[in-house]
């Protein structure tokens, strides 16, 4: 039988809630990636945010041809960015509410506007 509270397994760290994180988080933590899609540049740390590879057209295509220049753009559930920064970077968006309640892709996104 396999018990998990017996210790046999060095290689499990943390417990069965939380497994096990890096403590720090942010750019230059050991979690911290960049991904590039079209010339926009989407950091996040992937041990506290998921990256959707999905709808890589549709973003691109959200930016470039349905936000017209000088628009307002509201985007619900945001991210990391996904629509707001092809919204604002290719769309020439005058600006935009983008609305995130995961802290760590509300960072992210800060970050990812910053950079783009």
């Amino acid at each position: 039988t396999n018990n998990n509270n017996n210790n046999n397994n060095k290689s499990i760290v943390g417990n069965s809630n939380t497994g096990h994180l890096p403590r720090t988080t942010g750019p230059n933590s050991p979690g911290w990636i960049t991904v590039t899609e079209h010339s926009i540049h989407q950091s996040f740390d992937v041990s506290r945010v998921m990256f959707s590879r999905g709808n890589v057209t549709e973003k691109y295509r959200f930016g470039s041809t349905l936000v017209r220049n000088g628009e307002r753009v509201l985007d619900m559930y945001a991210g990391i960015g996904y629509y707001t920064l092809p919204a604002l970077v290719n769309g020439n968006a005058r600006f935009a509410v983008a609305c995130e309640w995961n802290v760590h892709a509300a960072n992210a996104l800060r970050y990812n506007l910053k950079r783009n």
